[in-house]
């Protein structure tokens, strides 16, 4: 990022949030178990974030909260830009989170990886390029997406005996 970068907006992500940005803009947020897709058309410098709690929805959750899920999200970000006029070829995507913070054992089935087939599955079907991953794990991230360029700045966040892991689980 470049020094004048401060006066951009701040944009904070909940789960479940979704944010395109057609200005220069930071978008930011933490995961745990949850995933990130980020989208980025470096043409016209368009980025889109999202904030996925679970890998799909059923047809009774799609009204209520969309973009707690990775298609629906992944889908909704797509046809926007598109909107804008940005072929989808031109687009590059970045996936972030799906660590599994509870430390369950169970990793092959945790929520976290099933976040993570789940975009990984969505966006190759959609022939979007995945450009990034920063995947799994045990701990927690805290991203900052820069939608101008496309650079993610991901920190893990520490775990241990003073950290609370119910404060990063999403799902």
């Amino acid at each position: 990022m470049k020094s004048d970068d401060t006066d951009l907006p701040l944009i904070y992500l909940l789960p479940g949030d979704l944010y395109i940005a057609r200005q220069p803009a930071i978008i930011s947020t933490i995961l745990g178990s949850c995933i990130s897709i980020c989208l980025h058309a470096p043409s016209v410098g368009i980025g889109a974030m999202c904030h996925c709690l679970l890998p799909s929805s059923f047809e009774k959750e799609r009204c209520r909260q969309p973009f707690r899920y990775v298609d629906q999200a992944i889908g909704h970000m797509l046809l926007k830009i598109e909107g804008m006029g940005v072929k989808r070829t031109s687009l590059f995507s970045q996936i972030i989170g799906g660590a599994n913070i509870l430390n369950t054992g169970a990793v092959s089935n945790s929520i976290g990886r099933q976040n993570i087939e789940a975009a990984k599955t969505i966006l190759r079907a959609c022939q979007v390029p995945i450009k990034k991953e920063d995947l799994g794990g045990i701990r927690g991230r805290k991203i900052f997406f820069y939608s101008a360029t496309g650079i993610v700045l991901v920190k893990e966040i520490p775990s241990g005996p003073t950290m609370d892991k119910r404060s990063l689980y999403c799902g």
